[in-house]
């Protein structure tokens, strides 16, 4: 009862206050007696219309300040879900690793400078493109440090990965394609390969301080797989997935090729 009335002194205060500004415009010139006209007759007209709303529909501004908090709520869980990736060096992820170009990849390598290292089972995409062996054979002579970390084609675990892909084509075979490939550039000493016999948890792709992750998952080759891109920052997840590879690369087994 007491809020009905505030809100009938408010409105009765606010049309008042334009029939007010209606009479006091009578009694000066013609341009002030326009204006008072005009605002006194809005103050009254947004009053009833107001009154009316609020009555028999609802009050009209609540929607809107509902909306204003979501939207504030939105930005807010925004700006910290911004600051927690930017912390751990997380810039950017992709639900299906195919949804980069191939360029991009090129790109990255023509951007690193000190190196590339690659973890995968065969990482066939990258050495079949038509511009990866020039690139990787000039990128070695100006002192970039590129190395491959590969599955072994006749490994328990290349073999047990190839049974869960099912008809995805044969692993080994595309093993020994990409090392096939790169056989030049590893008998003109431009690369190092290892091969490792062990559960791939994920591919790395890594570009000097940037790197591209992809998770492997149970019967999905690294294609359809999620892909996400990381930043080296202090105590970041670049550092984990780099200790990762350098763990393996340390127990993987040198690769030479047959002459």
């Amino acid at each position: 009862m007491k809020k009905n009335k505030s809100e009938s002194l408010v409105y009765t205060v606010v049309v008042l206050l334009g029939v007010i500004a209606i009479i006091v415009g009578q009694f000066l010139g013609n341009t002030l007696n326009g204006v008072l006209t005009s605002v006194g007759t809005s103050v009254i007209a947004s009053a009833i219309i107001y009154f009316l709303l609020n009555h028999f529909v609802g009050n009209p501004i609540l929607p809107i300040i509902s909306s204003l908090q979501k939207l504030d709520l939105s930005l807010k869980e925004s700006i910290e879900l911004l600051n927690q990736t930017s912390k751990v060096g997380l810039v950017g992820i992709w639900s299906r690793r195919v949804s980069i170009d191939n360029e991009i990849w090129i790109k990255k390598i023509k951007d690193s400078s000190k190196r590339i290292d690659i973890l995968g089972y065969a990482v066939h995409f990258l050495p079949e493109h038509y511009e990866f062996n020039k690139l990787i054979e000039k990128k070695s002579e100006e002192g970039c440090q590129i190395r491959f970390l590969l599955g072994k084609p006749d490994g328990d675990y290349v073999k047990a990965r190839n049974i869960e892909e099912k008809n995805e084509g044969s692993i080994s075979q595309r093993i020994e394609t990409t090392l096939a490939r790169l056989k030049p550039l590893l008998e003109q000493g431009l690369i190092e390969i290892r091969l490792h016999d062990l559960p791939l948890y994920n591919s790395i792709y890594r570009f000097d301080s940037e790197m591209l992750v992809t998770p492997h998952l149970y019967g999905l080759r690294g294609a359809s797989a999620p892909l996400i891109n990381l930043k080296e920052v202090e105590k970041g997840i670049f550092e984990i997935y780099e200790k990762h590879f350098e763990d393996i690369w340390l127990i993987s087994e040198k690769y030479v090729s047959a002459n």
